[in-house]
């Protein structure tokens, strides 16, 4: 199974945490700028919606993808 490249929804500005993606993943692997967060330091999942924690919220120019299995 292939995962999909998926750009999450939702404005990168340095201050909003919360975006979505368009279905809930069996497994989901989530990158800001090419590097790797770890679930629960740098994120939490919640259903379709990704919330970025204090310290990992994406600021204005940061690069945004989501590998997503579902």
């Amino acid at each position: 199974m292939k995962p999909m490249v998926l750009t999450p929804v939702g404005t990168v500005d340095g201050v909003n945490a919360t975006f979505t993606i368009p279905s809930v993943p069996l497994a989901l692997v989530v990158l800001k700028n090419g590097l790797i967060l770890k679930e629960t330091v740098g994120y939490t999942l919640s259903g379709v919606t990704i919330t970025f924690l204090t310290g990992h919220i994406p600021a204005a120019g940061d690069i945004l993808r989501v590998l997503s299995w579902s």
